[in-house]
C-alpha cells in the first residue's frame, strides 16, 4: 500500500483521532517547509524567526491581546493545529494519542472532536481575556501556537469520566487518572507566574471545557450532538455525488436508517437523525457501509 494510502484510510474509515494527529503532523510539515525556504535564501538564529514569524507565524498563531486579535480573528482555530517545534508536537500528539485512545472507549469516538475543538476556543477565548485585561500577563502576552489547550480538554474529560482507572506513569508505576489530572492543573496554575512562553491560562481552559463537558455529558446533556450535525454537514459538501442506485420497487430490503427507497424530506431527516445519534452513541465506525452511504447519499438533501 502506499504512503498516500495509508494516509487516506484514517479517513475513509472515520478515524477522528487519527485524522487529528494527521492534520496536526501536515500543519507543522507546511509551516517548516517556509522555514526551510527561508533558511535556503541565507537566514538564521533570530533573523529567521522573525521573518518567518512576521511572514508566516502571524496568520497561524493566535495574539493573546485583543487589540492584536481582532486583525487575525481566524487564529482561534488555527493555533490548536499548528506546531513548529518538533519536541513541541511529538508529546502533544503522544498526549493526544493515548488520551483520546483511552476518552474513546469511555464515551465513543465521535465526541473526542467536538472536546478537542471546544477546549481549544474556549483556552484561547480565556487567554484573550486574561491577558488583555490583568496588567500583569498583559505586560507578558505572547502568541499561541500549538494544541496543548485542546488537548488538556481532552486529558481531563478523561480524568473526569474515569477518575480511579489507573494507568502506568513512565512505564514505571501505577497512578489513578484523577491525581494525573490534579498534577496537571497545579503545574499549570503555579506556571502562569512564570514568563516560560507556555499558554498556562488557555491549559485551564481547556481543563475547564473538558470537565464541563463530561458533566454536561453524564446529567444528560450532550454537547457533541449538535456540533456532529454542523461538522458532518460540511464534510458532507465536500463528498464526491455517488451514482444514484436504481431501486427494484418491493425489493424486499428492510425499513430503517439505510432503506434505499423514495422518501419525504421529514423522513429522509428522521432517518439522518437516527444515524446522526448512533455516531453519538457509539462513533462514526458504529455505522454500517449502508448507513454510510445513506448518510453521504441524503444528508445533504436535509
Amino acid at each position: 500500500m502506499s504512503i498516500s494510502n495509508d494516509i487516506k484510510q484514517p479517513f475513509r474509515s472515520g478515524n477522528l483521532l487519527v485524522q487529528l494527529i494527521i492534520v496536526n503532523v501536515a500543519v507543522f510539515l507546511i509551516l517548516n517547509i517556509f522555514r526551510i525556504v527561508y533558511f535556503a535564501q541565507g537566514y538564521s538564529g533570530v533573523m529567521l524567526d522573525g521573518i518567518w514569524q512576521y511572514n508566516v507565524g502571524r496568520w497561524v498563531d493566535m495574539p493573546t491581546r485583543f487589540e492584536d486579535f481582532i486583525y487575525t480573528p481566524w487564529t482561534i482555530f488555527t493555533y490548536m493545529f499548528a506546531h513548529v517545534s518538533v519536541g513541541h508536537l511529538f508529546f502533544n500528539m503522544l498526549i493526544l494519542y493515548f488520551s483520546g485512545n483511552f476518552l474513546n472507549r469511555l464515551i465513543g469516538e465521535s465526541k473526542l472532536l467536538t472536546i478537542y475543538i471546544y477546549g481549544g476556543l474556549v483556552g484561547g477565548a480565556l487567554s484573550i481575556l486574561f491577558h488583555s485585561t490583568v496588567p500583569v500577563l498583559y505586560r507578558e502576552a505572547a502568541p499561541l501556537i500549538g494544541a496543548s489547550g485542546s488537548i488538556m480538554a481532552v486529558v481531563i474529560a478523561t480524568v473526569t469520566q474515569a477518575p480511579r482507572a489507573r494507568v502506568l506513569l513512565f512505564f514505571l508505576f501505577e497512578i489513578e487518572l484523577i491525581y494525573l489530572g490534579l498534577a496537571y492543573l497545579v503545574i499549570d496554575l503555579i506556571g502562569i507566574t512564570y514568563t516560560d512562553g507556555i499558554g498556562h491560562i488557555c491549559h485551564l481552559g481547556g481543563a475547564l471545557t473538558g470537565f464541563l463537558f463530561i458533566r454536561l455529558m453524564q446529567s444528560g446533556r450532550d454537547l457533541s450532538r449538535t456540533f456532529n450535525k454542523l461538522f458532518y454537514g460540511i464534510t458532507r459538501m465536500f463528498k464526491s455525488k455517488k451514482p444514484k442506485m436504481t431501486v427494484i420497487k418491493n425489493s424486499g430490503l428492510p425499513k430503517g436508517p439505510f432503506a434505499p427507497q423514495n422518501e419525504s424530506k421529514a423522513e429522509v431527516q428522521e432517518r439522518i437523525d437516527i444515524i446522526l445519534d448512533k455516531i453519538s452513541r457509539s462513533g462514526y465506525e458504529s455505522l454500517s457501509k449502508q448507513e454510510k452511504d445513506y448518510l453521504f447519499r441524503h444528508g445533504k438533501d436535509v
